[in-house]
């Protein structure tokens, strides 16, 4: 299955067992209700921030959510950092962390973005210093966990005081 899947039958099972609407929960991980309905109904993937509300809102891993790659179903983490510093701070600590696992694996952005299979300029763009305002997508940020075998929590910083490849 999918992400876009995996992430849809989260929500749903979490709105069966919380037995509560969709507008409700919406606002409740402050997300909009037609975002929601998106991910529910369309089965569209969510974006990394709408990602981390979700997981937030739930107190599991984002990994949990989408069902996908290292710590799928398991509960590694005793805590998480507050959901601001993680929307604020997650696109720098993710340009952190690659840049030393492609220093750890002697990897430059144009061979890491071939060897996860997507076009070769992706990582490269995403690490320009002057565009720090970047984001990837969430399939590259997947494809990003799985390569280096790292929960995306840690990826992002968002799990507190965890080391990589803790799975």
């Amino acid at each position: 299955m999918s992400t876009k899947y995996n992430t849809k039958n989260f929500i749903e099972q979490k709105l069966l067992s919380l037995k509560i609407n969709k507008k409700v929960l919406a606002e409740q991980i402050n997300i909009k209700y037609c975002s929601l309905l998106q991910i529910v109904n369309n089965g569209v993937t969510p974006n990394l921030k709408t990602l981390i509300k979700i997981a937030t809102y739930f107190n599991c891993s984002i990994n949990d959510v989408i069902a996908v790659g290292p710590n799928v179903n398991s509960k590694i983490y005793t805590s998480y950092v507050d959901i601001s510093d993680a929307l604020q701070n997650y696109n720098k600590n993710l340009r952190e962390f690659l840049i030393r696992k492609m220093q750890e694996h002697k990897l430059n952005p144009y061979l890491l973005a071939r060897n996860l299979g997507f076009n070769k300029t992706i990582v490269a763009r995403f690490m320009d210093k002057d565009k720090t305002d970047r984001t990837l997508t969430t399939p590259v940020v997947i494809a990003i966990s799985q390569y280096f075998n790292t929960p995306i929590d840690i990826i992002i910083g968002r799990a507190i005081n965890c080391k990589d490849n803790v799975v």
